[in-house]
């Protein structure tokens, strides 16, 4: 059963990024590109967490920072994405500046995470995750508002990676350990 997750999940980002990548070169709208960038990131994350890295490095020091550098990168490219996707930049110029500001502090993030102290890097990433909701959903929400109808794609696609994501973090604080490591699998199908 958790295999079967595994294989569907990492088919469906294959897939996912196939497609994109078509719809980039036949639109050519740049936010096909950085969701390619978020889908390949999230797979990488979550081979990580599944422990499926190893088939591909043995290299521990690799494998435990791949972990938050792709949490990292998910939280960067996730940025890149809905805010172009939601034309941040055009309604809501106060908060494309908020968001280039956090998206720079994330990528210094996966910079230092090769160099700082692992336990550090992978608190800040989480929390970096979790506070990049407080822009993702608002948003989406006001572009909603303002009558742009592909939010509301963004808005119930996102919703299921948030709750799986708000499970996920349950998990390995300990606060819910029963919930399964594949969780967020299942939103990042979803979406």
């Amino acid at each position: 059963s958790e295999d079967v997750t595994v294989y569907t999940f990492y088919g469906l980002i294959l897939i996912m990024v196939a497609y994109n990548f078509f719809l980039f070169f036949a639109f050519k709208d740049v936010s096909f590109f950085y969701f390619i960038f978020y889908s390949i990131s999230a797979g990488i994350n979550q081979m990580c967490i599944d422990g499926t890295i190893s088939l591909i490095s043995d290299n521990p020091y690799i494998n435990n920072h791949l972990h938050i550098f792709s949490t990292a990168l998910v939280v960067c490219f996730g940025i890149l994405f809905f805010s172009r996707f939601l034309k941040v930049k055009e309604f809501f110029p106060f908060w494309n500046i908020a968001l280039n500001v956090f998206l720079i502090a994330n990528i210094f993030l996966s910079i230092y995470i090769w160099f700082g102290d692992i336990s550090l890097t992978d608190n800040l990433a989480n929390l970096s995750a979790l506070l990049v909701n407080f822009f993702a959903v608002p948003l989406s929400i006001a572009s909603i508002r303002k009558k742009y109808s592909p939010a509301w794609y963004y808005f119930f696609g996102y919703l299921f990676v948030l709750v799986t994501f708000a499970l996920y973090m349950l998990k390995i604080y300990n606060i819910y350990p029963d919930v399964t490591i594949n969780i967020m699998k299942y939103g990042f199908g979803i979406e």
